[in-house]
Protein backbone atom coordinates (compact mmCIF):
# COMPACT_ATOMS: atom_id res chain seq x y z
CA UNK A 1 0.00 0.00 0.00
CA UNK A 2 1.44 3.22 -1.30
CA UNK A 3 2.09 5.85 1.16
CA UNK A 4 -0.01 9.14 1.88
CA UNK A 5 0.99 11.80 -0.22
CA UNK A 6 2.58 14.88 1.37
CA UNK A 7 3.93 18.61 0.44
CA UNK A 8 6.00 19.29 4.08
CA UNK A 9 6.62 17.96 7.08
CA UNK A 10 7.66 14.60 9.17
CA UNK A 11 5.18 12.60 6.91
CA UNK A 12 7.85 13.58 4.07
CA UNK A 13 10.65 11.78 6.38
CA UNK A 14 8.44 8.46 7.21
CA UNK A 15 8.36 8.24 3.53
CA UNK A 16 12.19 8.56 3.06
CA UNK A 17 12.38 5.84 5.80
CA UNK A 18 9.95 3.50 3.96
CA UNK A 19 11.50 4.17 0.44
CA UNK A 20 14.98 3.06 2.21
CA UNK A 21 13.47 -0.29 2.38
CA UNK A 22 12.16 -0.20 -0.67
CA UNK A 23 15.78 0.61 -2.22
CA UNK A 24 17.05 -2.45 -0.32
CA UNK A 25 14.53 -4.29 -1.63
CA UNK A 26 14.81 -2.98 -5.06
CA UNK A 27 18.83 -3.96 -5.05
CA UNK A 28 18.68 -7.58 -4.08
CA UNK A 29 16.10 -8.01 -6.62
CA UNK A 30 18.75 -6.68 -8.96
CA UNK A 31 21.69 -9.44 -7.83
CA UNK A 32 23.37 -6.70 -6.16
CA UNK A 33 23.00 -3.92 -8.12
CA UNK A 34 20.83 -0.43 -7.21
CA UNK A 35 17.94 0.32 -8.94
CA UNK A 36 16.80 3.58 -9.46
CA UNK A 37 14.47 4.55 -6.64
CA UNK A 38 12.37 6.83 -8.66
CA UNK A 39 11.27 3.94 -10.53
CA UNK A 40 9.90 2.14 -7.93
CA UNK A 41 6.20 1.97 -7.49
CA UNK A 42 5.90 3.80 -4.30
CA UNK A 43 8.19 6.63 -5.33
CA UNK A 44 5.93 7.01 -8.93
CA UNK A 45 2.63 6.87 -6.84
CA UNK A 46 4.05 10.57 -4.94
CA UNK A 47 5.00 13.57 -5.99
CA UNK A 48 8.12 14.96 -6.01
CA UNK A 49 8.13 17.57 -3.03
CA UNK A 50 6.85 14.47 -0.97
CA UNK A 51 10.78 13.44 -0.37
CA UNK A 52 12.05 17.43 -1.54
CA UNK A 53 10.18 19.52 0.38
CA UNK A 54 13.74 20.42 2.55
CA UNK A 55 15.41 21.02 -0.92
CA UNK A 56 13.12 22.92 -2.43
CA UNK A 57 12.64 24.92 1.26
CA UNK A 58 16.35 25.34 0.80
CA UNK A 59 16.73 26.46 -2.78
CA UNK A 60 18.26 30.26 -2.89
CA UNK A 61 19.54 30.26 -6.87
CA UNK A 62 16.64 31.27 -7.40
CA UNK A 63 14.24 31.35 -3.56
CA UNK A 64 11.93 28.45 -4.40
CA UNK A 65 9.33 29.22 -1.79
CA UNK A 66 6.23 31.33 -2.49
CA UNK A 67 7.91 31.61 -6.16
CA UNK A 68 8.32 27.97 -7.89
CA UNK A 69 5.52 25.54 -8.73
CA UNK A 70 5.79 22.53 -6.30
CA UNK A 71 5.75 20.32 -9.63
CA UNK A 72 10.04 20.25 -9.25
CA UNK A 73 9.91 17.94 -12.40
CA UNK A 74 9.37 21.39 -14.42
CA UNK A 75 13.15 22.03 -13.58
CA UNK A 76 14.79 19.07 -12.54
CA UNK A 77 15.57 15.33 -13.73
CA UNK A 78 15.84 12.42 -11.78
CA UNK A 79 19.45 12.00 -12.40
CA UNK A 80 20.49 14.63 -10.24
CA UNK A 81 19.19 17.43 -8.60
CA UNK A 82 21.34 19.98 -9.09
CA UNK A 83 22.22 21.56 -11.67
CA UNK A 84 18.31 22.02 -12.71
CA UNK A 85 17.71 20.78 -16.47
CA UNK A 86 16.08 24.08 -17.42
CA UNK A 87 19.02 25.78 -15.72
CA UNK A 88 20.62 26.85 -19.31
CA UNK A 89 16.89 28.45 -19.89
CA UNK A 90 16.52 26.71 -23.58
CA UNK A 91 13.60 28.63 -24.47
CA UNK A 92 14.81 32.16 -23.92
CA UNK A 93 18.52 33.20 -22.61
CA UNK A 94 19.20 34.80 -19.53
CA UNK A 95 21.95 36.95 -19.51
CA UNK A 96 23.03 40.40 -17.56
CA UNK A 97 19.99 42.18 -16.07
CA UNK A 98 17.12 39.14 -16.79
CA UNK A 99 19.81 36.74 -14.67
CA UNK A 100 18.45 38.16 -11.10
CA UNK A 101 14.76 38.59 -11.88
CA UNK A 102 12.43 36.50 -10.02
CA UNK A 103 10.91 33.80 -12.18
CA UNK A 104 7.57 34.29 -11.00
CA UNK A 105 8.09 37.90 -12.51
CA UNK A 106 8.17 36.88 -15.93
CA UNK A 107 6.10 33.36 -15.87
CA UNK A 108 2.51 34.17 -14.55
CA UNK A 109 1.25 31.78 -16.64
CA UNK A 110 2.76 28.87 -16.10
CA UNK A 111 6.61 27.21 -17.05
CA UNK A 112 6.50 24.99 -19.81
CA UNK A 113 7.47 26.27 -23.32
CA UNK A 114 4.69 28.95 -24.79
CA UNK A 115 3.67 30.25 -21.35
CA UNK A 116 5.09 32.48 -21.17
CA UNK A 117 5.66 35.19 -24.11
CA UNK A 118 9.24 36.63 -25.52
CA UNK A 119 8.48 39.67 -26.26
CA UNK A 120 10.08 42.48 -24.19
CA UNK A 121 6.78 44.43 -23.86
CA UNK A 122 4.87 41.49 -22.32
CA UNK A 123 7.32 42.29 -19.21
CA UNK A 124 8.25 45.83 -19.69
CA UNK A 125 4.98 47.59 -20.81
CA UNK A 126 5.10 49.58 -17.77
CA UNK A 127 8.23 50.40 -18.67
CA UNK A 128 7.18 51.64 -22.11
CA UNK A 129 4.35 53.41 -21.19
CA UNK A 130 6.14 55.48 -18.34
CA UNK A 131 8.66 56.66 -20.49
CA UNK A 132 9.41 60.56 -20.71
CA UNK A 133 12.58 61.18 -21.85
CA UNK A 134 11.51 60.89 -24.50
CA UNK A 135 7.48 59.76 -23.73
CA UNK A 136 7.35 56.51 -25.82
CA UNK A 137 3.63 56.01 -25.74
CA UNK A 138 1.78 56.49 -29.08
CA UNK A 139 5.62 56.95 -31.00
CA UNK A 140 7.75 54.24 -30.82
CA UNK A 141 7.40 50.70 -31.79
CA UNK A 142 6.62 47.80 -28.82
CA UNK A 143 9.88 46.31 -30.03
CA UNK A 144 11.99 47.12 -26.82
CA UNK A 145 15.56 45.63 -28.80
CA UNK A 146 15.49 47.84 -31.17
CA UNK A 147 16.66 50.72 -28.73
CA UNK A 148 17.76 48.79 -25.85
CA UNK A 149 19.58 45.28 -24.58
CA UNK A 150 19.42 43.59 -21.54
CA UNK A 151 22.72 45.48 -20.20
CA UNK A 152 20.13 47.15 -18.50
CA UNK A 153 17.05 49.13 -19.69
CA UNK A 154 19.11 52.79 -19.79
CA UNK A 155 20.71 54.11 -21.07
CA UNK A 156 19.75 53.23 -24.20
CA UNK A 157 21.69 51.26 -26.79
CA UNK A 158 20.55 52.76 -30.02
CA UNK A 159 22.91 54.40 -32.07
CA UNK A 160 21.22 56.89 -34.77
CA UNK A 161 22.14 56.41 -37.53
CA UNK A 162 22.50 60.33 -38.03
CA UNK A 163 23.66 62.59 -35.90
CA UNK A 164 21.82 63.89 -32.92
CA UNK A 165 24.13 66.65 -31.63
CA UNK A 166 22.83 70.28 -30.16
CA UNK A 167 19.04 71.08 -29.91
CA UNK A 168 18.58 67.91 -31.82
CA UNK A 169 19.70 65.64 -28.98
CA UNK A 170 16.96 66.66 -27.32
CA UNK A 171 14.18 67.05 -29.42
CA UNK A 172 11.17 64.63 -29.50
CA UNK A 173 11.79 61.50 -31.86
CA UNK A 174 8.18 61.54 -33.36
CA UNK A 175 9.13 65.39 -34.55
CA UNK A 176 10.88 64.23 -37.26
CA UNK A 177 9.77 60.17 -37.28
CA UNK A 178 5.90 61.68 -38.40
CA UNK A 179 3.11 59.20 -39.62
CA UNK A 180 0.90 57.01 -37.33
CA UNK A 181 2.82 54.65 -36.55
CA UNK A 182 5.65 56.71 -36.98
CA UNK A 183 8.19 55.91 -40.12
CA UNK A 184 11.62 54.84 -38.81
CA UNK A 185 13.40 53.68 -41.70
CA UNK A 186 13.87 56.37 -44.31
CA UNK A 187 12.98 59.47 -42.65
CA UNK A 188 14.87 62.19 -44.74
CA UNK A 189 17.46 63.84 -43.58
CA UNK A 190 17.41 67.17 -44.91
CA UNK A 191 16.93 70.23 -42.82
CA UNK A 192 14.15 71.58 -45.00
CA UNK A 193 12.10 68.19 -44.42
CA UNK A 194 12.03 69.61 -40.91
CA UNK A 195 12.39 73.14 -40.62
CA UNK A 196 10.01 74.41 -43.64
CA UNK A 197 7.41 75.65 -41.37
CA UNK A 198 10.75 77.76 -39.51
CA UNK A 199 12.06 79.41 -42.84
CA UNK A 200 8.44 80.07 -44.08
CA UNK A 201 7.79 82.06 -40.73
CA UNK A 202 11.67 83.87 -40.36
CA UNK A 203 11.06 87.61 -40.44
CA UNK A 204 14.60 88.94 -39.36
CA UNK A 205 15.54 88.13 -42.35
CA UNK A 206 12.58 86.63 -44.61
CA UNK A 207 13.65 83.73 -45.97
CA UNK A 208 11.72 83.43 -49.27
CA UNK A 209 13.74 83.14 -51.61
CA UNK A 210 16.77 81.55 -49.75
CA UNK A 211 18.46 78.27 -50.27
CA UNK A 212 16.70 75.01 -48.50
CA UNK A 213 20.73 74.50 -47.52
CA UNK A 214 19.57 75.40 -43.88
CA UNK A 215 23.52 74.64 -42.65
CA UNK A 216 24.49 77.53 -44.31
CA UNK A 217 23.17 79.96 -41.83
CA UNK A 218 22.53 77.60 -39.00
CA UNK A 219 23.85 75.04 -36.83
CA UNK A 220 21.99 72.17 -34.83
CA UNK A 221 23.40 74.14 -31.45
CA UNK A 222 20.23 76.51 -31.87
CA UNK A 223 18.14 77.52 -35.14
CA UNK A 224 18.97 81.59 -33.30
CA UNK A 225 20.96 83.27 -33.58
CA UNK A 226 22.41 82.25 -36.94
CA UNK A 227 25.74 80.79 -37.14
CA UNK A 228 26.51 82.46 -40.20
CA UNK A 229 29.71 84.94 -40.52
CA UNK A 230 29.46 87.46 -42.78
CA UNK A 231 32.03 87.56 -44.96
CA UNK A 232 31.70 91.44 -45.86
CA UNK A 233 30.86 93.57 -42.87
CA UNK A 234 27.48 94.37 -42.56
CA UNK A 235 27.02 97.58 -40.96
CA UNK A 236 24.47 100.47 -40.82
CA UNK A 237 21.34 99.88 -42.78
CA UNK A 238 23.06 96.74 -44.48
CA UNK A 239 22.14 94.94 -41.19
CA UNK A 240 18.23 95.54 -41.82
CA UNK A 241 18.33 94.80 -45.66
CA UNK A 242 16.69 91.31 -46.59
CA UNK A 243 19.57 88.75 -47.67
CA UNK A 244 17.77 88.50 -51.01
CA UNK A 245 18.24 92.55 -52.09
CA UNK A 246 22.02 91.83 -52.55
CA UNK A 247 22.06 87.76 -53.28
CA UNK A 248 19.57 87.74 -56.02
CA UNK A 249 18.50 85.00 -58.49
CA UNK A 250 16.39 82.00 -58.52
CA UNK A 251 18.06 80.49 -56.24
CA UNK A 252 19.84 83.37 -54.70
CA UNK A 253 23.04 83.81 -55.56
CA UNK A 254 25.31 83.59 -52.53
CA UNK A 255 28.79 82.52 -53.56
CA UNK A 256 30.53 85.58 -55.42
CA UNK A 257 28.06 88.46 -55.04
CA UNK A 258 29.83 91.85 -54.96
CA UNK A 259 30.88 94.04 -52.26
CA UNK A 260 31.24 96.58 -54.40
CA UNK A 261 28.57 99.36 -53.25
CA UNK A 262 27.48 100.46 -57.22
CA UNK A 263 26.70 96.84 -58.05
CA UNK A 264 23.94 96.84 -55.58
CA UNK A 265 23.03 100.73 -56.04
CA UNK A 266 23.53 101.19 -59.55
CA UNK A 267 19.74 101.82 -59.51
CA UNK A 268 19.72 104.79 -56.98
CA UNK A 269 22.65 106.50 -58.29
CA UNK A 270 21.32 106.57 -61.82
CA UNK A 271 18.06 107.93 -61.21
CA UNK A 272 19.21 110.70 -58.16
CA UNK A 273 17.93 113.75 -58.38
CA UNK A 274 20.90 115.23 -59.25
CA UNK A 275 21.50 115.69 -62.84
CA UNK A 276 24.49 114.01 -64.23
CA UNK A 277 25.23 111.73 -61.01
CA UNK A 278 25.34 108.81 -63.07
CA UNK A 279 28.87 110.60 -64.19
CA UNK A 280 29.81 111.15 -60.61
CA UNK A 281 32.93 108.22 -59.62
CA UNK A 282 31.54 105.13 -58.09
CA UNK A 283 33.56 104.81 -54.93
CA UNK A 284 30.12 105.86 -53.43
CA UNK A 285 31.73 106.28 -50.13
CA UNK A 286 33.42 109.10 -51.08
CA UNK A 287 29.66 110.79 -50.23
CA UNK A 288 28.02 108.42 -49.19
CA UNK A 289 27.91 106.29 -45.60
CA UNK A 290 26.30 103.04 -44.66
CA UNK A 291 24.00 104.60 -41.93
CA UNK A 292 21.78 106.15 -44.61
CA UNK A 293 22.43 106.21 -48.67
CA UNK A 294 20.68 109.87 -48.51
CA UNK A 295 20.95 112.71 -47.68
CA UNK A 296 24.69 112.86 -48.95
CA UNK A 297 27.38 114.00 -46.34
CA UNK A 298 30.00 115.96 -46.44
CA UNK A 299 32.19 114.79 -44.01
CA UNK A 300 33.77 112.37 -46.48
CA UNK A 301 34.55 115.85 -48.88
CA UNK A 302 38.34 116.55 -48.82
CA UNK A 303 38.13 118.36 -45.50
CA UNK A 304 41.79 118.90 -45.71
CA UNK A 305 42.03 120.29 -48.75
CA UNK A 306 39.04 122.37 -48.75
CA UNK A 307 36.65 121.99 -46.28
CA UNK A 308 32.61 122.10 -46.14
CA UNK A 309 31.83 121.46 -43.00
CA UNK A 310 33.71 124.97 -41.66
CA UNK A 311 34.01 128.44 -43.23
CA UNK A 312 31.99 129.81 -45.91
CA UNK A 313 31.27 126.78 -48.26
CA UNK A 314 29.44 125.48 -44.30
CA UNK A 315 25.83 126.17 -45.88
CA UNK A 316 23.50 123.89 -46.43
CA UNK A 317 22.11 125.68 -49.35
CA UNK A 318 25.60 124.34 -51.30
CA UNK A 319 25.05 121.48 -53.17
CA UNK A 320 27.41 119.19 -54.75
CA UNK A 321 26.29 120.25 -58.30
CA UNK A 322 26.78 124.17 -57.24
CA UNK A 323 30.45 123.68 -57.65
CA UNK A 324 31.05 120.17 -59.41
CA UNK A 325 29.88 121.24 -63.20
CA UNK A 326 29.49 117.38 -64.25
CA UNK A 327 29.36 118.38 -68.11
CA UNK A 328 32.83 119.23 -67.73
CA UNK A 329 33.91 115.48 -66.63
CA UNK A 330 34.63 113.60 -62.85
CA UNK A 331 34.24 115.47 -59.73
CA UNK A 332 37.34 113.27 -59.08
CA UNK A 333 40.25 115.14 -57.59
CA UNK A 334 38.01 118.15 -58.39
CA UNK A 335 38.52 118.13 -62.08
CA UNK A 336 35.34 119.39 -62.55
CA UNK A 337 35.11 122.08 -59.86
CA UNK A 338 34.27 125.46 -61.19
CA UNK A 339 34.24 128.32 -58.57
CA UNK A 340 32.96 130.94 -61.23
CA UNK A 341 30.14 128.99 -61.73
CA UNK A 342 29.05 129.85 -58.34
CA UNK A 343 30.86 133.01 -57.07
CA UNK A 344 28.73 135.44 -59.66
CA UNK A 345 28.62 138.89 -59.59
CA UNK A 346 31.79 140.72 -58.75
CA UNK A 347 33.67 137.43 -59.37
CA UNK A 348 32.23 137.02 -63.20
CA UNK A 349 35.55 136.39 -64.98
CA UNK A 350 36.12 139.99 -66.30
CA UNK A 351 35.95 141.74 -62.83
CA UNK A 352 38.22 138.71 -61.15
CA UNK A 353 40.75 139.80 -63.50
CA UNK A 354 40.99 143.67 -63.10
CA UNK A 355 40.62 142.64 -59.31
CA UNK A 356 43.43 140.36 -58.97
CA UNK A 357 45.67 143.01 -61.13
CA UNK A 358 44.58 146.01 -59.28
CA UNK A 359 45.80 143.65 -56.21
CA UNK A 360 48.94 142.75 -58.71
CA UNK A 361 48.66 139.24 -57.66
CA UNK A 362 51.86 137.44 -58.72
CA UNK A 363 51.40 134.51 -61.11
CA UNK A 364 47.90 135.32 -61.90
CA UNK A 365 46.25 133.28 -64.84
CA UNK A 366 45.22 136.12 -66.48
CA UNK A 367 42.30 134.37 -69.13
CA UNK A 368 43.36 130.94 -67.64
CA UNK A 369 41.12 128.54 -69.03
CA UNK A 370 40.80 125.69 -66.41
CA UNK A 371 37.96 125.36 -64.63
CA UNK A 372 39.28 125.07 -61.17
CA UNK A 373 42.41 127.16 -61.51
CA UNK A 374 40.99 129.33 -58.77
CA UNK A 375 42.66 126.44 -56.51
CA UNK A 376 45.60 127.28 -57.20
CA UNK A 377 45.82 129.93 -54.84
CA UNK A 378 42.47 129.57 -52.90
CA UNK A 379 43.16 125.62 -51.98
CA UNK A 380 40.86 125.67 -48.96
CA UNK A 381 38.39 128.25 -50.66
CA UNK A 382 37.06 130.97 -48.19
CA UNK A 383 37.75 129.71 -44.27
Amino acid sequence: MPLPSTRFGRPGAVLLAALGVAALVAASSCGGRAANIHETDQVKSNTCITCHSAAFRAASRPSHVGQMPETCESCHATSAWSPAKGSDHPWWPLANKHVGVSCVSCHTKGFAQGDTSKDCQSCHRKDYDAAKNPVHTGGYPLDCAVCHSDVGFKPSTYKHAWPLEGKHATAACVGCHTGQPPKWLGTPKECKDCHQKDADAAKNPVHLGFASTCTDCHSPAGWRPSSYVHKWPLQGKHVLVACNQCHTGNPPKYAGTTTDCYGCHKAAADATQFAGHATFPRTCLDCHVMSAWKPAITGLHPEAKFPRTTGKHANALITCQNCHILAKGTSAAGQNTDCVNCHLGSHIRPDIDTRHAQLNVPNYPVAAVATNFCLQCHPGGLR
